[in-house]
């Protein structure tokens, strides 16, 4: 009778006794037994995949290989022969990260990433090496990380050279940037074969004979020290193969996976499933890694009612109205703007959908040829012949499907009498990434803590004041200075606020609070009334909450150099509340400051124009070349000027248009207070 022993079964493929580490596994380190030891947690799938789609030159192609991984387990996808131009990173509207780099020529080859949306805030660098070489770096947890590379082999048609030249790309960057896993994949475009005498970075479960550039590949991985995980699990022959030729006669394993730690993988399989009229299949291979997500979002969900609450909102109007009996007790003005944005987003929720449902741009009859295409066997020239006019098929049903859904959105903007600007907007399947950025001394970074360092320096710069007050007001001409008070300053009524809430125009963006416009519109009377109550609180005291002063800044890119910053808007989004507040006391001052503005100010200013200036202008242009006489005209454009004006020269200028010293006070707390969050 044999004692019994709490073991684990062995790994699919792998050695029969998973613990072991060795020589020949992941350095010693236990394997994945080390692994769950080690990250103080049950291990969790990370899949990691690679794919030859032969072209994602056109939107269409994008949104068709997003269909045919939607129902797949996956999280990174090293993409090969994507055939877009350029360099870029992008977030596409479903929320997943693509990047890609173009290849030699024009719509050839090119090398890419698709990152699942739950880690696109995982990455912290994301690149190229060359035009055949790409990396990404994932972070695991706070301490590990990991590296993928994806490679684009050249054909046989191209000279070994230039093979040799990508294996020098792939070594810089496995050794560009320390981590404590790498995984290099991709297509090889080299037949490895099986195992041969001695060689322990190949498995036994290879197929095919190998060739000259085969051997190359198997030199490389002795040199880095990688194993060639496609080989250590067995699979059925059919299961094995990843590029057939156009006639289906030739099948070839070309598509590989390998790493330097070979426990780090629990299996390694062909998915056949996955057909965008590619002749390469994809390889998927299932690590023992936990990743801990970073936080995705820094703001609540923005919370928009629909338009049956708006009709009839008597029901959240009574909601608030009970919610709202708890703060009574609040006297500080950033427990009362808390405890009222709170309210505010806790009752909307019931009433709210805080996410959309992903659109559906493609018909009934397009997916049910995708889903007759991801069935088919593909055996003989006869269901190869078929397989080609299905893929034209559904090419030419997806463009006929995007081109009308995009006239549909197109109608809908008109309807609402919006801009141009708006629905070209809409349209767009993707918005750029910030990923790389150009530092003060011209070097390049790309890292997500290097590109947030120069962010918080080029913009720490930028806001702070390079003046003293005193520098420039000693010999002012103007009127000095003087703190004018007045003893019948109005409070704020609920009449004003409801006229500024009118004005809050609906369908913007909120601030890091989640409130938006039409929230506190819906909110009726019983919001009013608490609005009014902070109004007031910090309108006599001088004090505003904190939450006024915090902004999320989005960077949005003009024209130029994308990898200047100095080319990028930053647009801030503040919390609506403050907002409303500000037009509030911005309807209150408007009469005055204008009372202060010279006749020959037009600009931002109600009631007037530039047309006369222009006018006068080409009057004196005529003029001049008339009776042939010189001119001068000279024209200043100032480099990020609102961002540049210094708010002790705007506090005084309120002073010198005898503006209440209780508004100064509010707007100084205001912006001594002020911080932004990219």
């Amino acid at each position: 009778m044999t004692k019994a022993t709490n073991r684990r079964p062995p790994v699919p493929g792998g050695p029969a006794n998973p613990g072991y580490g060795g020589d020949h596994g992941n350095g010693g380190a236990g394997g994945a037994k080390n692994l769950r030891w080690r990250f103080g947690c049950h291990l969790r799938r990370l899949d990691l995949a690679t794919y030859n789609a032969r072209t994602l030159r056109t939107d269409e192609k994008i949104v068709e290989l997003e269909e045919e991984i939607d129902k797949l387990r996956w999280h990174i996808i090293g993409l090969s022969e994507v055939r877009r131009e350029g360099e870029d990173t992008v977030i596409l509207e479903s929320g997943n990260l693509l990047y890609h780099r173009e290849g030699d020529h024009l719509s050839q080859g090119g090398v890419g990433f698709i990152v699942h949306k739950s880690l696109v805030n995982n990455v912290v660098k994301i690149g190229s090496v060359s035009t055949r070489v790409a990396y990404l770096i994932l972070r695991i947890t706070k301490r590990y990380s990991l590296k993928v590379i994806q490679v684009y082999a050249p054909t046989s048609a191209h000279p070994d050279q230039e093979v040799e030249e990508m294996y020098e790309d792939i070594s810089r960057a496995m050794h560009s940037s320390k981590t404590q896993y790498t995984v290099l994949m991709g297509d090889f475009n080299a037949k490895l074969g099986t195992r041969e005498n001695g060689q322990l970075k190949v498995g036994k479960f290879g197929i095919g004979q190998r060739n000259p550039r085969g051997q190359q590949l198997a030199d490389f991985m002795e040199k880095e020290g990688l194993f060639m995980m496609n080989s250590f699990f067995q699979k059925r022959p059919h299961r094995k193969w990843t590029w057939s030729s156009p006639d289906g006669s030739t099948k070839n394993e070309i598509d590989f996976i390998m790493t330097t730690r070979r426990q780090l993988f629990s299996d390694v399989s062909v998915i056949a499933r996955v057909k965008t009229g590619s002749d390469h299949r994809m390889v998927r291979g299932t690590l023992n890694l936990n990743v801990k997500l970073e936080r995705s979002r820094l703001m609540k969900s923005t919370l928009r009612p629909p338009r049956a609450l708006i009709q009839s909102p008597e029901t959240f109007q009574l909601e608030l109205q009970n919610r709202f009996q708890c703060l009574e007790d609040c006297n500080e003005v950033d427990d009362l703007n808390d405890k009222l944005v709170e309210t505010v987003h806790a009752v909307g929720a019931k009433f709210c959908k805080t996410r959309r449902r992903r659109t559906q741009k493609l018909s009934d009859h397009t997916l049910n040829l995708m889903a007759v295409r991801r069935e088919m066997k593909l055996h003989s020239s006869t269901d190869l012949t078929a397989y080609r006019h299905l893929n034209r098929q559904i090419s030419k049903c997806m463009r006929r499907d995007l081109r009308n859904f995009n006239t549909a959105r197109i109608e809908e903007a008109i309807e609402r009498n919006q801009g141009s600007k708006v629905f070209a907007r809409d349209l767009s399947a993707r918005k750029s990434q910030l990923s790389k950025l150009k530092t003060e001394c011209g070097s390049i970074v790309s890292g997500t803590p290097e590109i947030l360092s120069e962010i918080e320096r080029f913009y720490g710069q930028l806001y702070t004041s390079s003046l003293e007050p005193h520098a420039s007001v000693s010999n002012d001409p103007r009127a000095s200075l003087i703190r004018h008070y007045s003893e019948d300053i109005p409070d704020v009524s609920l009449s004003e606020i409801r006229m500024a809430l009118q004005h809050l125009k609906n369908g913007k963006a909120p601030g890091e609070d989640g409130i938006t416009a039409e929230l506190l519109k819906a909110g009726g009377r019983p919001v009013l009334e608490v609005l009014q109550r902070l109004f007031n609180s910090v309108l006599h005291g001088g004090i505003t909450p904190e939450a006024w002063s915090r902004s999320a800044v989005v960077l949005f890119f003009k024209k130029g150099d994308n990898a200047l910053l100095k080319n990028y808007r930053p647009i801030s989004l503040l919390s609506r509340v403050y907002v409303l507040f500000s037009r509030v006391i911005t309807n209150r001052l408007a009469h005055r400051l204008d009372d202060f503005q010279p006749p020959e100010q037009a600009g931002f200013r109600k009631g007037f124009s530039t047309i006369d200036h222009i006018h006068t202008l080409r009057q004196v242009v005529q003029k001049s070349e008339e009776y042939n006489l010189p001119l001068c005209l000279a024209y200043v454009d100032y480099e990020k000027a609102f961002d540049s004006v210094e708010i002790w020269a705007v506090l005084q200028s309120l002073q010198r248009c005898q503006v209440d010293c209780r508004y100064i006070e509010v707007l100084k707390c205001l912006y001594s207070r002020a911080t932004m969050a990219i």
